[in-house]
């Protein structure tokens, strides 16, 4: 099984007639903020679980903050039993988002603003977009370098397939102290480089239509991670496109991140 996760990137956000989730749409106003159905088939989450024969799980979605992709990941992968058949690929969102508990649903926030922060909160939001600035953002970027690390350690743990790579931030402002970097091995496309998804169309001749990318766009991104599935790890990819049980495989010892030095 393949599961997505990430922000509108990762969403097929824009493809159909611009439209950032289901519920802009009126035919899918029941959908909440899915992922446009008729999107789906477009974006290259869809194309790697087709090429992989997988089922797909999309969990995906706009405007989607680093925590909820956290949250929501960590959630589904404790409820799946068989969590050795999982292939987990997350597209990591911007440091300027967050998540807030409001009753029994989550909202997602961010420094370029949100049109539905109620009113009861609204002093709170004023307040914290004050507190956004360069050294704000840094440590922010820092956090989730330390946050993502931790959850890649828990999947490798776990022996759990996984791919991650940068929406549209990056680590590059650390990438000069290389010798303070952890290994990510095969799990992470260009975690300290440019190769993130926006740079790496962009860098490819794609444009983008308020901040979203093409089907087009998607299908050229979905050629280049699956080449890094295939080259990366050979044998976990036979494993994925075979029906037959996996061994076991002997768990790594990994050893905790303790940060970047500045």
């Amino acid at each position: 099984m393949l599961y997505i996760n990430g922000d509108g990137h990762s969403a097929g956000a824009g493809i159909v007639n611009g439209f950032r989730n289901a519920q802009e749409d009126p035919r899918y106003l029941s959908y909440g903020r899915r992922a446009h159905p008729d999107a789906v088939p477009s974006i290259y989450g869809y194309k790697v679980a087709k090429v992989l024969n997988q089922g797909l799980m999309l969990e995906a979605e706009s405007g989607s903050s680093n925590t909820r992709i956290l949250r929501t990941s960590r959630s589904r992968i404790a409820e799946t039993v068989n969590k050795r058949d999982l292939f987990v690929i997350i597209g990591w969102s911007t440091w300027d988002r967050d998540e807030w508990k409001v009753g029994k649903d989550y909202l997602q926030i961010s420094a370029s603003g949100t049109d539905n922060v109620p009113e009861d909160r609204q002093e709170e939001y004023q307040k914290w977009l004050s507190n956004i600035d360069e050294e704000w953002y840094a440590k922010r970027a820092q956090y989730w370098h330390e946050e993502i690390w931790n959850f890649h350690l828990e999947l490798k743990e776990q022996d759990i397939k996984h791919l991650f790579f940068h929406s549209t931030d990056s680590w590059g402002y650390a990438y000069e102290n290389e010798d303070t970097l952890p290994e990510w091995e095969d799990s992470f496309i260009g975690a300290y480089g440019t190769d993130s998804f926006t740079n790496w169309l962009a860098n490819s001749g794609f444009e983008d239509q308020d901040g979203y990318y093409s089907a087009e766009a998607h299908a050229a991104w979905y050629g280049f991670i699956f080449k890094k599935i295939r080259n990366g790890d050979r044998a976990n990819r036979k494993q994925l496109t075979s029906n037959s049980k996996r061994s076991i495989i002997t768990k790594n010892k990994v050893q905790p991140f303790t940060g970047l030095k500045k």
